[in-house]
């Protein structure tokens, strides 16, 4: 069980890190893939919180209050960031 959870818990901070060092450091050249890496934060906390909420109920009650309450909020405001800084360099390159 705490195998899933810790799986669960570096898959939305690998992506998290992925995406926030992708869009700073090396930004593709399709505004496609920019706007999929600005918004897979949000999804894998999504993914994060309907897993451990439906399918595996975490084992400890705070990792539970972690990816109920935590790991969505926290996802959507990295998202938020994200797109905020996409739009600056789209408005800096036009």
């Amino acid at each position: 069980m705490q195998f899933v959870e810790t799986a669960l818990l570096f898959l939305v901070v690998f992506a998290t890190f992925y995406s926030c060092l992708k869009l700073f450091n090396d930004l593709p050249p399709s505004e496609k893939a920019q706007n999929a890496l600005a918004v897979l934060p949000s999804f894998t906390g999504i993914l994060a919180f309907l897993l451990l909420t439906f399918v595996v109920p975490p084992s400890d009650p705070l990792f539970g209050l972690l990816t109920a309450n935590l790991f969505p909020t926290v996802m959507v405001a990295i998202t938020l960031g994200l797109l905020i800084r996409l739009k600056t360099i789209r408005e800096q390159n036009a």
